[in-house]
């Protein structure tokens, strides 16, 4: 896919949601839409960071603007398989 491993941009992503920079994450979708579906070079992108990081917030920033939850990362692992058992964000 034409998102995945853009170096500089999924850092900075994968570093806002991380730090938990809710603001900063919601401001940089809405300047440029594209960054709440990129994928790094692993198929991970911000909904599997988000998840990871149990960061109810982005979460559901990026599913308002349409990011799915069921996409596949190298290894097969859906954002929702990085949730414990029956976990819900």
């Amino acid at each position: 896919p034409m998102w995945w491993a853009m170096e500089e941009q999924t850092s900075g992503m994968w570093s806002l949601i991380s730090n938990n920079r809710v603001r900063e994450v919601m401001e940089s979708i809405a300047e440029v839409p594209e960054l709440a579906h990129l994928r790094s070079a692993d198929g991970r992108g911000p909904m599997w960071w988000a998840m990871e990081a149990k960061n109810e917030k982005i979460v559901r920033v990026l599913r308002k603007v349409g990011v799915s939850e069921s996409y596949t990362d190298a290894k097969g692992l859906s954002p929702r398989d990085l949730l414990n058992n029956n976990e819900e964000l």
